[in-house]
């Protein structure tokens, strides 16, 4: 545990304790979507929504998990709104740092996701979990320099378990099957801290003065930050193309399901939007038949996307930024499929899962 301000997470135990509703919720990857967990109970965000259950027998508790396998804080910052601040939570753990990657890039969307939780008008108590590959890869340096910067507490399963093996107290292989994700056990570990640190919050609420004036506990008003701007998670939805061109909607992804899919010999799918920044998610396939899109932005290719990930671990959905500007206007987008070269005549196809704007 690394100490950050526990003021917010405690007048949520306070808010429980006193029998008002609350939220609870988690928002990741595929470790906080409970991937290689025996069931969702068995995931560490099941096992803390069990926490919260257990200690509150008597407090109505509503539980979201906004994990989506594969996913970084980039797709997080646009689909926030969506996912989690539409909800409301009052209490939530974020889990980002496997799949973002130790570049400034990360540090930037990571940044302004906290940023936009905590300038919420209802901002939820935040704490942070820092998970591990089995190689000590993950993004947890930048995310801490993140955590100090805005005060929020850490769970550092990275630490504890590296220096658990290190120590021989198990293997990895005892607390992961692969490389990235947990077991029942890994998964027990990264909930037991978690719960641990809950635990001992609740020890202290309780030495306090429970009855006091919940205005005491408001955490200040005064943002002491820039608020980034808002941001947009687009789909077949949400918004309907000038010209399909030949792209038909499509459903490609278990979580991203209001996509498109064309062909390279479709004209390209066009739309007209207003943003400073634009992003895509798109699928990334092992079947061997999904290859390259050019993207037009006003006439000029910004951007060259590849969505062959033939070998891969399976089908994904990838985000990245493809523009990026200082003013927001009204810009035509076009996603054309690029003709395949020589041996690579099979990928002709290319799904657009969503558009990412800002």
């Amino acid at each position: 545990m690394e100490t950050g301000k526990d003021e917010a997470i405690k007048q949520v135990l306070r808010k429980a304790h006193n029998k008002e509703s609350i939220t609870v919720a988690a928002f990741g990857g595929s470790i906080t979507e409970g991937f290689y967990a025996s069931s969702p109970e068995k995931s560490y965000a099941g096992i803390v929504k069990a926490w919260w259950e257990n200690i509150f027998k008597d407090t109505a508790i509503t539980y979201v998990n906004a994990g989506i396998g594969a996913t970084d804080s980039y797709l997080g910052e646009h689909r926030v709104h969506r996912d989690i601040l539409k909800h409301h939570p009052d209490f939530m753990v974020v889990d980002f740092t496997v799949n973002d990657h130790e570049k400034p890039f990360f540090e930037e969307s990571y940044d302004r996701l906290m940023r936009t939780l905590l300038s919420a008008p209802d901002a939820p108590a935040i704490l942070l979990l820092f998970m591990t590959m089995e190689d000590g890869t993950s993004a947890a340096s930048l995310h801490r320099k993140v955590a100090a910067r805005y005060d929020l507490p850490v769970i550092d399963y990275k630490t504890r378990v590296l220096s658990d093996i290190e120590k021989g107290e198990y293997t990895w292989q005892d607390i992961s099957p692969d490389d990235i994700h947990p077991n029942d056990r890994g998964h027990e570990i990264a909930g037991g801290m978690i719960c641990s640190y809950l635990n001992e919050l609740y020890d202290q609420v309780k030495r306090e003065n429970l009855a006091e004036n919940s205005d005491d506990h408001k955490k200040a008003t005064k943002i002491g930050w820039e608020v980034p701007a808002k941001t947009e998670i687009l789909d077949n939805e949400t918004i309907s193309p000038v010209n399909t061109g030949g792209f038909i909607k499509a459903d490609l992804h278990p979580h991203l399901h209001k996509g498109w899919v064309g062909t390279c010999k479709d004209a390209g799918l066009e739309f007209e939007l207003s943003f400073a920044n634009l992003g895509m998610t798109y699928l990334k396939s092992v079947s061997g038949g999904f290859g390259k899109a050019d993207i037009f932005v006003d006439g000029v290719c910004v951007e060259t996307l590849d969505g062959d990930f033939t070998g891969g671990f399976g089908d994904y959905g990838q985000s990245d930024r493809v523009y990026v500007s200082d003013e927001k206007k009204q810009h035509h987008v076009i996603i054309k499929v690029k003709e395949p070269e020589g041996q690579d005549e099979k990928k002709v196809k290319f799904g657009v899962l969503a558009l990412l704007v800002s």
